[in-house]
């Protein structure tokens, strides 16, 4: 009995631990555990792998530079920027 118990906390510890690698991936963890449970921990390593990363850097990068534009882009409405400045600002801005 106590066989049967060791290997039913191995595969849900397994099972566990897929669905921790599949936290930052797409597929999510509560879905990496899923499919690890239904499926095997080693389907599910399979499956996570092959899942693509989250990649939210990407996204705040690319909202910091539309901030950066939307703001020279009013100081130049405004006044406050002439073209040539704005120009300038917004290569600075598009090569970081």
């Amino acid at each position: 009995m106590a066989y049967i118990i060791f290997i039913v906390a191995l595969y849900l510890a397994l099972c566990a631990g897929v669905g921790v690698l599949g936290e930052k991936r797409h597929i999510g963890a509560g879905l990496a555990f899923f499919l690890s449970l239904i499926l095997s921990p080693l389907i599910g390593l399979i499956i996570v792998a092959l899942s693509s990363i989250n990649d939210s850097s990407g996204n705040a990068k690319i909202s910091s530079l539309k901030d950066d534009l939307k703001e020279i882009t009013e100081l130049r409405k405004t006044g406050v920027l002439s073209e040539e400045e704005f120009l300038q600002a917004k290569t600075k801005i598009l090569k970081n």
